[in-house]
C-alpha cells in the first residue's frame, strides 16, 4: 500500500511539474520576442527541449514503477536538472536580450519561469526523500 501511495504522489508531482513547463514554454513560444533568452533559442528549440525532458520525466516514472528505483531517481534528478535551467532566463546573456533589467520583464513571464521552478523543486524534494527512504531501507535489509 505504502508504495501505491508514493507511485500516486511521484506522479501527481511529475504532472503537474510537466503542466507548469507546458504553460512555461507555450508561453515562451508566442511571446519570445519579450523573453529573456539565451541568443539562439527558437521555437522549434523550446520544442525540442521540452519533448526531450517530457520523455526523460516519463522514462523516471516507468522505471520507477518497474522497481528500477535507483536509476529512477538518477532519471528525476536529469529531469529537474533541466526544468531548472528555466532560470537561465535571468542570466546577464540572456536579460541583454531584453536591454532592461529584472523589473522590464513583465509579470506574466516571472510567473510562468517561478511556477515551472517551484513545481521542480518540489518534485525534486519529493525524488531526494524516496532516494533517501530506499537507500535507508536498503541498509536495513
Amino acid at each position: 500500500m505504502e508504495n501505491k501511495k508514493e507511485e500516486y504522489w511521484l506522479l501527481s508531482l511529475f504532472l503537474i511539474s510537466i503542466v507548469a513547463d507546458f504553460f512555461h514554454f507555450t508561453d515562451n513560444i508566442l511571446y519570445l520576442s519579450e523573453y529573456p533568452d539565451p541568443p539562439g533559442i527558437t521555437p522549434m528549440g523550446i520544442i525540442r527541449f521540452g519533448l526531450i525532458m517530457a520523455a526523460i520525466g516519463i522514462s523516471g516514472y516507468w522505471l520507477y514503477i518497474k522497481q528500477r528505483k535507483k536509476l529512477s531517481f538518477w532519471v528525476f534528478y536529469a529531469y529537474c536538472f533541466m526544468s531548472m535551467v528555466v532560470l537561465g532566463h535571468y542570466l546577464p546573456v540572456s536579460m541583454q536580450k531584453i536591454h532592461g533589467s529584472f523589473t522590464d520583464i513583465p509579470f506574466r513571464i516571472h510567473f510562468f519561469i517561478f511556477l515551472e521552478a517551484i513545481t521542480t523543486l518540489t518534485l525534486m524534494a519529493y525524488v531526494v526523500y524516496l532516494h533517501l527512504k530506499t537507500s535507508h531501507s536498503n541498509k536495513e535489509t
